[in-house]
């Protein structure tokens, strides 16, 4: 995953959980690229990483139970 520092950006670690660019601009993203395809290791280790945080962070059965759980505090 190759994603700017912004938004899920913040929230992801650079090196393990993705390559966050500080500038997302065409040269950042080829560096990305180019970095990534000359180490097979740090690849599998983002592949890897980013799995686990989404695994972590994106659940749609807990998104459910959390705007549930939010919409019936509204009404207590």
């Amino acid at each position: 995953v190759i994603l700017p520092e912004t938004n899920l950006g913040k929230l992801v670690q650079h090196g393990k959980d993705a390559y966050v660019l500080k500038n997302a601009d065409a040269g950042g993203i080829a560096l990305a690229i180019k970095t990534l395809r000359a180490d097979p290791q740090m690849y599998e280790r983002l592949s890897q990483g980013a799995l686990a945080f989404a695994r972590q962070h994106f659940s749609w059965r807990r998104s459910a139970t959390e705007l549930a759980n939010f919409y019936r505090s509204l009404t207590t």
